[in-house]
């Protein structure tokens, strides 16, 4: 019979050692993802390696070596770790998100999708992936893809700020603005500390024109982050566009102080020094700020796209460089600055393209596109004074140019010169009466105007003429309702409708004519869609809850005025309705209120009815209640 081995002679010893090899390991190891995590990438790198000498079956380690390299941007020695990592391991879903992040940087945006998706496949609750994905999607436009892959990674990890940031950033190109407002403020809710959010919040205020707004958000970014340089921009961009001058000035004077490689703050300070008369000593504080604004570095502001997550590289960052060469090769050719300005314009960089513009105009002031490009970017900025200057301009060079004429028409308009504006498109048909949009154009200003006939003859001929959009029956129909013909309003609301119209206005509008006509299921559908399309609509919700009170719905119509006032608490017919509906209820005390509510808020055509409602309802209450009621009473001294 064989000896047994004695397991006690040498397993003490092999133990030892592979206790010893396991503690060096993890030590290497663990030291070198703490350097990591503090930036210290070279000690990290060495820490590492030493570790795979001990174990090179690790395929952590080939993956933790692979993030590094991708933080240093050395991607091919990344790509190659990262590839070992999943020889060993597979289902490593980390280490194919990394090697997605150094496909994109490698502008080889295909295959990073494919392998962001890879990752989704190990691990469904990986929300970074879905992330990248939406920022390639960003830099393709794609951008109702770009918000799809936001929700999805909204709905893993709820409190994602990056991805409710870039759901906005994808709101504002489709021009999504209150959806972009609202999930910013949702982003808000999970962490009210966050500049960037603040920052972007604003830009989108600022797209609506909610200048207020803007200002106020920005403010509190800047609060938030006091060397927030671009929050500084943005609030100098607004200040400028409401006429306050000074607080322009100073907050783009902060933002270059902050960071010299800002254009857009570099340009617009320039443009301050050339239209404000300033001090010698304030303008020249301002033009050392300026000393090396030609030498300024071109860089995408990525419009409301936060700095956190993947760059957005490949085809904007390989087109831009061609463009930027060009200009190197041609410095003294407005062509190229021009077409550098389109390219940045297109791709939402507004303040460098005007940048570009200006230079090529300084290059050739004859030179007629570089100025129309301008004057429609200002218009696009809400800066209308610069821009019928420069429309202005382009029609003493051509004053029979149908774009031009149009542009100057636009501004005119904003300006409330309707009937500058009305000249300006007759203009335009005597120089090509196939113009069919003029007529479109002019129905609008004489809507604007409460000229209603004038307005319906205007859209029938731009319908007449082929300007056959669905915005054109949208206007027609609201127009007809404002005449009260309701059955002509109807026939030309559903043309709209039919012709892929998503204005919730539409929607308002024929539930409003069904419920005149009484057709209340009709009327609530259109309420509901309305409010689909704009989940804030606050008279939606007020004409729903008539439509409830109509059908004797009590409850549904109290809920749906209190969501009215919820969201808009100034909507007087809200009040006034939910008033009435109390006093059915036989709850005159909330009824009294909310009826003085209504009187408050506007001159109401039934003063004297609700008066009376209000007098027949005090009769019924207690002595108490009537005393809670003396505060309202004083608002109404000698007027009930």
């Amino acid at each position: 019979m064989a000896q047994k081995e004695d397991p006690s002679l040498l397993k003490p010893d092999v133990s030892q050692k592979g206790k010893e090899k396991e503690e060096l390991f993890n030590g290497h190891a663990n030291l070198g993802v703490l350097y990591a995590k503090e930036g210290h990438y070279e000690r990290a790198i060495e820490e590492l390696e030493k570790a795979v000498i001990i174990n090179p079956s690790s395929s952590e380690i080939f993956a933790n070596l692979g993030y590094i390299f991708l933080m240093i941007k050395e991607y091919d020695k990344a790509s190659e770790y990262i590839a070992r990592a999943i020889a060993l391991n597979p289902s490593l879903s980390g280490a194919y998100c990394n090697l997605g992040v150094i496909y994109s940087r490698q502008g080889k945006m295909d295959e990073a999708i494919s392998e962001f998706r890879h990752a989704l496949q190990i691990d469904p609750t990986m929300a970074d992936a879905h992330i990248n994905i939406a920022h390639i999607y960003g830099a393709r436009e794609m951008y109702e893809e770009m918000k799809e892959e936001c929700e999805k990674a909204i709905k893993i990890k709820p409190d994602c700020i990056q991805a409710y940031i870039n759901f906005a950033y994808a709101c504002s190109k489709l021009s999504l603005y209150d959806e972009g407002i609202k999930k910013i403020n949702e982003a808000l809710l999970y962490d009210s500390s966050n500049a960037i959010a603040f920052s972007n919040l604003g830009v989108l205020y600022e797209e609506t024109r909610q200048y207020n707004k803007a200002i106020e958000s920005f403010h509190k970014a800047i609060t938030i982050d006091p060397d927030y340089a671009e929050a500084y921009s943005n609030l100098g961009t607004i200040y400028y566009i409401k006429g306050d001058y000074a607080n322009s000035k100073d907050s783009f004077k902060k933002a270059v102080g902050l960071n010299k490689d800002l254009p857009q703050a570099k340009a617009s300070l320039a443009r301050i020094c050339e239209e404000q008369e300033l001090s010698p000593g304030e303008k020249k504080e301002i033009l050392d700020l300026l000393d090396d604004v030609t030498e300024t570095k071109i860089t995408e502001d990525g419009a409301i796209i936060a700095s956190e997550g993947i760059e957005l590289a490949g085809e904007y960052d390989r087109e831009l460089k061609g463009l930027e060469e060009s200009i190197m090769l041609n410095p003294g050719s407005p062509v190229f600055y021009v077409n550098l300005g389109k390219y940045l314009f297109d791709h939402g960089n507004i303040d460098e393209a005007i940048r570009q513009y200006q230079k090529a105009i300084r290059l050739d002031q004859t030179y007629q596109d570089a100025r129309y490009n301008l004057a429609i970017t200002y218009e696009k900025k809400g800066l209308n004074v610069l821009a019928e200057n420069e429309y202005k301009k382009l029609l003493k060079y051509d004053s029979a140019n149908i774009q031009v004429l149009s542009g100057f028409a636009r501004i005119l308009f904003y300006k409330g010169d309707f009937e500058g504006a009305i000249a300006q498109y007759l203009n335009i048909l005597n120089i090509k009466n196939d113009f069919s949009e003029a007529h479109y154009r002019i129905g609008i200003i004489h809507k604007e105007m409460k000229q209603y006939n004038h307005a319906v003859k205007d859209f029938d001929m731009a319908i007449r003429g082929g300007f056959d959009r669905g915005e054109v029956y949208f206007n027609l129909g609201m127009v007809y309702y404002d005449l009260q013909k309701l059955n002509k309003a109807l026939e030309y609301l559903k043309i709209a409708v039919d012709k892929n119209v998503a204005e919730p206005d539409v929607h308002l509008y024929l539930g409003n004519i069904f419920y005149r006509m009484k057709i209340f299921h009709e009327a609530m559908k259109h309420y509901r869609e309305a409010i689909n399309l704009k989940e804030d609509y606050a008279i939606a919700y007020s004409n729903l809850g008539a439509v409830y009170n109509d059908m004797n719905k009590l409850l549904d119509a109290q809920e749906s005025y209190y969501k009215a006032i919820e969201l808009d608490p100034s909507i007087a017919e809200a009040h006034r309705n939910l008033g009435v509906l109390y006093q059915k209820k036989g709850d005159f005390f909330k009824a009294i209120k909310e009826m003085y509510l209504y009187l408050k808020l506007c001159d109401a055509e039934d003063r004297k009815e609700i008066v009376k409602r209000i007098s027949d309802m005090k009769k019924r209450l207690k002595y108490e209640d009537l005393k809670m009621l003396e505060g309202e009473d004083s608002v109404f001294t000698g007027n009930i």
